[in-house]
């Protein structure tokens, strides 16, 4: 189910669309509130989120993406 625009997670972000969704869950195009950026947001499936192996999938990738460098890639 993919959430609504508007949605807020955690009162920090606000959803504005759903860039897409793969095998391991959806990515939200969002705003992060406080810093007025736009952030991608992925959340995992719900029955991969109770998996400890697809956690820790999920947390590498996470650590390799923030390592990224690019004139593209804003990381302020």
């Amino acid at each position: 189910m993919q959430l609504p625009a508007n949605t807020l997670i955690e009162e920090r972000y606000e959803i504005i669309s759903c860039l897409g969704e793969g095998g391991m869950g959806q990515v939200y195009l969002a705003t992060e509130i406080s810093l007025r950026r736009k952030v991608a947001l992925k959340f995992l499936h719900n029955w991969l989120a109770a998996d400890s192996d697809s956690q820790n999938r999920f947390y590498r990738e996470a650590e390799i993406l923030s390592r990224l460098e690019h004139p593209n890639i804003d990381s302020a």
